[in-house]
């Protein structure tokens, strides 16, 4: 009885003593437990037992409205996507994090990149082990992909989320089919089943990715160094689907030239996708050469060359010699203009090429099969061929190349003049632009170009 008695009266001096104070004490001091008391809690410490003032239980009402006046200044600024807006957790935690921002189509893209570099161990391989069956399945899912793609690219046109993942799927796809390069005795079943002419069709594909891959693709299967043996057969069938009728630029050869347009020389892997058009290209001169587009053919098919498809239903010339002759900064650099001018001299001494080349002067402006303005293009623009190589060599008629590639860059240059010459068309329009000075003022100047420009006059 005794202890309780003193119990209450503990309880009601400790209470009347918060109260007179008006502010809460840190410590109340009690030897027992009195009941609960509000900001406070029970337990033995520093000043002994009794009630302790709870500091975390104090701070929350300034939390509280902190928060809440947090909770409506975010409200003014939610719903625009580049603010950042205010999101309570719990109870007594603020954070702030972004809104909520759509992808764009190229962030969509990269991601899909950046995954595809790190399932690069787990690639997909072509399966052969039931030869022409496995090879007609996997086909058969090529065009899946394609019509699947296709039908989404259409209905979503604005939502590149929609349709990204079944285009990651087919660029995968098209890079399994390198592996074909290992099984060259299935490429005519390849070309029977009408893979070529849908692989064709992604020359053109709106993701210039897409088309890229497809690139690398016959880059790898024209392969000139797999033209060997009974082999042979297989690859001139895939080189002459590829090419097809080789009089309209629709053929395979006609839209890879028609990327050209599409890829930007400043963007380290579009100016990849270049250089893979030129040894592609380089690829098929060789195959030509060594008889891959005759071999097999009746007598009574008409042979046309890479050199006359090229000159005849392209403007391939055109973008060389303009590219070429480029001298600003974001022009090409010297591999790049080193390979351009490989592939010109090798166009334009060809017997065929001249036959097709008898105005170098006035040339087409370059366009692509891919250009939606490509018919729109009127017969004044014209491409002078003949100062654009003199353009070429006047950059050396005082100075030497500064390296070997500039060297070799150099006389292609010339062995491309040289053998435009052949034409008297053209050497009417070499003497009009005054390219026998030029030749002569390199001669005088006893630099790395006078070689060349005595070949050149020969052959004025």
């Amino acid at each position: 009885m005794s202890s309780s008695i003193s119990s209450t009266i503990d309880r009601i001096t400790t209470n009347a003593l918060a109260a007179s104070t008006g502010v809460s004490s840190e410590f109340i001091p009690t030897s027992t437990w009195q009941g609960s008391k509000p900001g406070y809690y029970f337990g033995t410490s520093t000043k002994g037992t009794g009630y302790y003032l709870d500091d975390q239980l104090g701070q929350k009402s300034n939390n509280d409205s902190s928060s809440k006046r947090s909770r409506d200044e975010g409200s003014d600024v939610a719903g625009n996507g580049n603010q950042r807006r205010r999101v309570r957790f719990g109870e007594d935690e603020i954070k702030t994090i972004p809104a909520v921002r759509k992808p764009s189509a190229a962030e969509l893209l990269e991601q899909a990149e950046k995954d595809q570099e790190l399932s690069q161990t787990s690639r997909k391989t072509l399966d052969l082990t039931r030869g022409v069956s496995s090879l007609k399945s996997f086909v058969k899912n090529l065009e899946k992909s394609i019509a699947k793609n296709g039908l989404l690219r259409a209905d979503y046109p604005d939502e590149p989320e929609r349709f990204m993942e079944s285009e990651v799927g087919l660029y995968e796809d098209i890079a399994v089919l390198n592996d074909l390069a290992t099984a060259v005795e299935h490429y005519e079943y390849f070309v029977k089943m009408g893979a070529v002419d849908q692989l064709i069709v992604l020359l053109g594909h709106e993701n210039v990715d897409v088309a890229l891959a497809v690139i690398r693709l016959f880059l790898e299967l024209l392969d000139p160094a797999l033209f060997v043996g009974d082999e042979r057969v297989a690859l001139s069938s895939l080189i002459r689907a590829f090419v097809g009728d080789g009089e309209s630029g629709n053929g395979g050869l006609g839209m890879v030239i028609g990327n050209l347009s599409r890829l930007h020389k400043t963007e380290e892997e579009e100016e990849k996708g270049i250089a893979d058009v030129f040894s592609l290209i380089e690829n098929m001169f060789d195959l030509d050469q060594m008889g891959a587009l005759q071999l097999g053919t009746s007598n009574d098919s008409k042979y046309i060359s890479i050199h006359s498809i090229l000159v005849g239903s392209t403007t391939f010339v055109s973008f060389l010699l303009t590219n070429l002759a480029d001298k600003k900064e974001s022009g090409w650099k010297t591999p790049m203009r080193l390979h351009g001018s490989e592939l010109l001299a090798a166009i334009l001494q060809n017997e065929n090429s001249r036959q097709h080349i008898d105005n170098l002067f006035e040339l087409e402006t370059f366009s692509s099969v891919l250009d939606e303005d490509e018919g729109k293009k009127t017969s004044l623009e014209k491409v002078d061929g003949m100062e654009c190589l003199l353009q070429c060599i006047a950059t050396y008629r005082k100075k030497d190349p500064s390296s070997e590639e500039e060297c070799e860059y150099l006389e292609n240059i010339f062995d491309s003049l040289s053998a435009s010459l052949l034409n008297e068309k053209n050497v009417d329009s070499f003497l009009e632009r005054q390219g026998v000075e030029l030749m002569l003022r390199c001669i005088n100047e006893s630099v790395h170009s006078g070689s060349g420009a005595m070949k050149v006059l020969y052959f004025a």
